[in-house]
């Protein structure tokens, strides 16, 4: 199996990158998030994911980072999401913010991604929220939304745990997702414990 692949950036077009590895060319479908970091001529290194649709040529998908490829990892595992849709979600967002959006269980948030609706939501919800739940649980995952940042260091300015403070903050967003920020400190204060 190809786990990885190091070369030069010969073309990018859209997600779609060639690379020239030594005598070879390889063709990588990427997310947005790891094209953005891209420059022709550059030599990059990429995990790799290798495809084997039916009837169709294998196709190679390429990430610069581990977030970048544990998430799409976790995506394909879930019923009828494949390598292209879950791509597909992962470049409508950043890898850190779909974590918190699966982890928080924000159905809302996830039904607005590219590609998703609620039910495919729900299903990724309840077939991989488990994988991201202890960085909620222990602080580390926070949605890349200046709301929810601002909210969080508002509340633990005043003395509240900010573990406590995310779970909580993540809580009210997935009940009123399209609150103002300091609406979102106020009414998390009502129900912070």
């Amino acid at each position: 199996m190809l786990e990885g692949l190091e070369g030069v950036v010969k073309k990018i077009n859209g997600n779609y990158v060639l690379i020239k590895a030594g005598f070879f060319t390889f063709g990588l479908n990427c997310p947005l998030s790891t094209v953005e970091k891209l420059k022709v001529g550059e030599r990059c290194d990429f995990l790799t994911y290798m495809s084997f649709p039916q009837d169709k040529a294998p196709e190679l998908f390429g990430f610069l980072t581990d977030e970048e490829f544990e998430v799409f990892s976790a995506l394909i595992k879930v019923n009828k999401i494949g390598p292209k849709l879950a791509l597909k979600i992962l470049s409508g967002t950043t890898p850190g913010n779909l974590k918190a959006l699966i982890a928080s269980r924000n159905l809302e948030g996830l039904s607005h991604l590219p590609g998703l609706g609620k039910k495919t939501a729900e299903r990724l919800v309840a077939e991989i929220g488990h994988l991201f739940e202890m960085g909620i649980e222990s602080g580390t995952l926070v949605p890349d939304d200046p709301r929810i940042e601002d909210a969080i260091n508002a509340l633990t300015s005043l003395g509240f745990d900010r573990r406590i403070t995310i779970k909580t903050v993540s809580k009210v967003l997935k009940e009123l997702p399209h609150i103002e920020t300091g609406e979102l400190i106020k009414e998390a204060l009502k129900k912070i414990r």
